[in-house]
């Protein structure tokens, strides 16, 4: 499984746009235009995600901060990953996420697992979990669409595992699943409360 992980594509945010627009639009975000200069959008159903224009009105940055200095000056890792300034319009009159033009900021995922790994040990549901299974691995789910109570969740929406001895959650032994999807037909990645409070916590420490 290390060595899965290991050679995933390391490539950054920006040359992921680079190429998709290179191939699509045969052109590339203008890093300048990045920062928005129109009045962003706070997304009705799912709560503190902001869509930020970007300045040439060719995408949404999606972010989990509604400051715009933060997202010109922090772009790496306060940017989730970017769909089109034209995108379908959701039923809750946002943009709609689809993962077909959905493109990842892969900083920002190595971010939102290095929180889950962190953290995931003091997760309350998961302590509940890891008593009940006493000894073993035990996914750390997405909560984007929660599978019923004994079934395990979709590839696509398990964030990692953990070991768990004795009923314990095992420090220092999460690894990420790269099955897992940012997005998914069922929209974005989804957290739980405190591990979400974490998530923002970090972000906001790194643009310091």
């Amino acid at each position: 499984m290390e060595r899965i992980i290991r050679n995933l594509a390391r490539t950054s945010f920006k040359s992921n746009v680079y190429l998709n627009y290179l191939a699509i639009r045969t052109r590339t975000i203008n890093p300048n235009n990045v920062r928005s200069i129109t009045t962003i959008i706070e997304d009705k159903n799912y709560k503190g995600l902001y869509y930020h224009p970007t300045r040439d009105k060719t995408d949404y940055l999606l972010s989990f901060l509604a400051d715009n200095d933060k997202i010109d000056k922090f772009f790496d890792v306060t940017v989730i990953g970017s769909i089109p300034f034209k995108s379908e319009v959701a039923d809750n009159n946002t943009p709609k996420i689809t993962p077909q033009h959905f493109i990842e900021n892969k900083k920002f995922t190595r971010i939102l697992h290095q929180v889950i790994a962190e953290n995931v040990y003091s997760d309350v549901q998961l302590q509940g979990l890891a008593k009940y299974h006493q000894n073993g691995w035990l996914h750390v789910a997405d909560a984007r669409d929660p599978a019923p109570w004994g079934r395990i969740p979709y590839p696509e929406d398990i964030f990692g595992m953990i070991q768990v001895i004795d009923g314990q959650i095992v420090r220092g032994t999460y690894q990420p699943m790269p099955t897992h999807r940012m997005v998914t037909a069922k929209g974005l990645f989804m957290l739980n409360d405190p591990l979400q409070e974490k998530l923002l916590e970090k972000v906001n420490k790194l643009c310091k």
